[in-house]
């Protein structure tokens, strides 16, 4: 709820350079990828499929895979930045990480209060991943982890609540 609010609030273009961030926002929210992975999308590595787009990611040590968006954001997207090398792009050059880090950081803070980045919404996206169920070994891979391990550890917030261990006290 709170990235949908961040995202609308943005698309409204609450300060300069604000919708482009809402984009960018909404893609990383939607896809778990890193900042710079987003940055380095090429127009070449994106098929359309029956519905949906097919993205071909270059991840951290060169390791490869593939994402999925749907065909209305991709849409969006694309008319939003009309890239003709790079997805995301302005006058035929790709955005700064350290430039967008800063604007996520600034929107967070101006309409939530709250510090978020790119990886702030990676985390967000694992985790809804993990808690609708998805196997923990089809998260990893799709974050481009060497080991289930490291999405475990970052991103399984499992407790045991009262409730959880009650019956054990009777």
């Amino acid at each position: 709820e709170e990235i949908q609010l961040l995202i609308d609030r943005l698309k409204q273009n609450f300060f300069p350079g604000a919708k482009t961030i809402s984009y960018m926002i909404e893609f990383l929210s939607l896809t778990g990828l890193r900042i710079s992975e987003m940055l380095h999308i090429l127009q070449s590595n994106i098929k359309r499929k029956n519905g949906f787009y097919e993205i071909r990611i270059e991840g951290k040590g060169k390791k490869e895979r593939t994402i999925f968006i749907s065909k209305d954001i991709y849409q969006e997207i694309k008319q939003y930045f009309d890239g003709k090398i790079y997805l995301f792009e302005h006058a035929g050059v790709q955005y700064n990480p350290k430039y967008i880090t800063n604007q996520i950081r600034m929107g967070g803070l101006l309409i939530l209060d709250k510090n978020i980045s790119a990886h702030t919404l990676r985390h967000s996206w694992a985790t809804a991943k993990l808690k609708e169920g998805k196997s923990l070994k089809a998260v990893s891979k799709y974050l481009g982890h060497s080991s289930t391990a490291t999405t475990s550890d970052l991103y399984n917030h499992d407790e045991l609540t009262y409730d959880d261990l009650k019956d054990d006290f009777k």
